[in-house]
C-alpha cells in the first residue's frame, strides 16, 4: 500500500512537471511532444488512493515496468518512438472520454424563437463526475468554442431533444477544463481566470487570437456598449464567431454559425446544471434579454465581451 501511494505521488508530480514545462515553452516546442500534450488532457491527477487503481497498478507482479510507463504516458511504444506528431490533441482527447447516459433533455421556450435546454445539476462544471466545485469556467468555455469551431457540431433544433453531439462536447470540455485547471493550479492565481490568462494556459494545445475586453451591458444609450450591439456588429462582418461573456467573475460562451446564435454556461442554475440557449439571428435582442434574465443579471451591470479567433 505504501509503495502504491509513492507510485501515485510520483505520477502526479511528474504530470504537473510535464504540464508546467510544456506550458512554459509552448511557443517554441515542436509537435514531437504531441503524445505528452494528449496525455495531459486525458490523465486525471489523483488526490487519493483508489482501490480499483491499486489492482490495475499492482497486477500480478509479472508485468514489464517499461510497458507500464508507456501506458501511463497514454500511448504505445511506436507512438513514443516517432513522437505521434499527427492529429489534434484536444479533439483526440474528447473522442476518448466517456459521457454519462442522460435522459432526453428537451427545450423550454423562453420567448418566441428563443429555446433553452437545462441539464441536470450533475452536468455542470462544479458537480461533473463527483466534483465539489470548480473555478475552470474560462478554460472550459475556450475549449467549448474551440471544439464547436473545429468539429462543426450541428446546433440544436429549437423544438428537439438536444443532440448527443452537443452533450458529448459539453461534457468532454467540462472534464478536460477541470483537469487542466487541476494540474496547473499551483501556477495559477487563486482567483477567476481572465480569457487572456486561460488562453495562455491552453497555448500548449491550440493557438488563438484573443481580442480586447469590450465593456458591455444589456441596455445602454450607446448601442456598441450593449452585448447585442457588439454581437450584431460581429454578425454583420463574418459568418461565424466565438465570443466570451465575463460577468460577475463567471465566463460563458456565445457561438454563432449558420444564422443561429448559441449561448452556453457550464455553471449551475438553481436546481439545474449547465444551460444551452439558441435563437435565430433576427431574435438576437430577445435572446440577449433572456440570457441576462437566466443569469439573474442587472440590465445595467457591466461585464466584458471578448472575441477569439481559433
Amino acid at each position: 500500500m505504501a509503495k502504491l501511494a509513492l507510485i501515485k505521488e510520483g505520477m502526479n508530480f511528474a504530470t504537473k512537471q510535464i504540464a508546467a514545462g510544456i506550458s512554459a515553452f509552448a511557443p517554441v516546442l515542436t509537435e514531437e511532444l504531441h503524445v505528452f500534450r494528449t496525455f495531459l488532457l486525458t490523465h486525471e491527477v489523483e488526490e487519493e488512493e483508489d482501490a480499483d487503481d491499486e489492482e490495475s497498478l499492482n497486477g500480478d507482479g509479472d508485468g514489464d515496468e517499461n510497458d507500464n510507463i508507456i501506458e501511463f504516458l497514454g500511448g504505445n511504444a511506436s507512438d513514443l518512438a516517432v513522437g505521434s506528431a499527427t492529429g489534434n490533441a484536444i479533439l483526440q482527447a474528447l473522442s476518448t472520454l466517456s459521457v454519462p447516459v442522460l435522459d432526453p433533455v428537451f427545450p423550454e421556450v423562453l420567448a418566441p424563437g428563443v429555446s433553452c435546454w437545462k441539464f441536470p445539476k450533475e452536468i455542470s462544471q462544479g458537480f461533473y463526475k463527483g466534483r465539489n466545485g470548480s473555478n475552470a469556467c474560462s478554460l472550459i468555455s475556450i475549449l467549448l468554442g474551440y471544439a464547436l469551431s473545429f468539429q462543426k457540431v450541428p446546433l440544436p433544433e429549437c423544438q428537439s431533444c438536444i443532440a448527443s453531439a452537443i452533450v458529448e462536447v459539453l461534457c468532454g470540455c467540462i472534464e478536460i477544463g477541470n483537469r487542466v485547471y487541476n494540474f496547473c493550479r499551483e501556477s495559477l492565481p487563486s482567483r477567476y481566470l481572465s480569457i487572456q490568462e486561460a488562453a495562455s494556459v491552453l497555448e500548449m494545445w491550440c493557438t488563438m487570437d484573443v481580442g480586447d475586453n469590450l465593456p458591455v451591458r444589456l441596455k445602454d444609450h450607446h448601442v456598441m456598449s450593449t452585448v447585442s450591439g457588439q454581437l450584431k456588429e460581429a454578425i454583420s462582418s463574418c459568418n461565424a464567431f466565438t465570443a466570451f461573456l465575463i460577468l460577475n467573475d463567471k465566463t460563458s460562451l456565445f457561438y454563432f454559425t449558420d444564422s443561429i446564435v448559441m449561448y452556453i454556461d457550464t455553471h449551475c442554475h438553481g436546481p439545474s446544471g449547465a444551460v444551452v440557449l439558441t435563437a435565430e439571428e433576427k431574435e438576437l435582442d430577445s435572446f440577449c434579454t433572456n440570457v441576462w434574465e437566466l443569469e439573474s443579471n442587472d440590465e445595467t451591470t457591466y461585464g466584458n465581451l471578448v472575441f477569439v479567433d481559433f
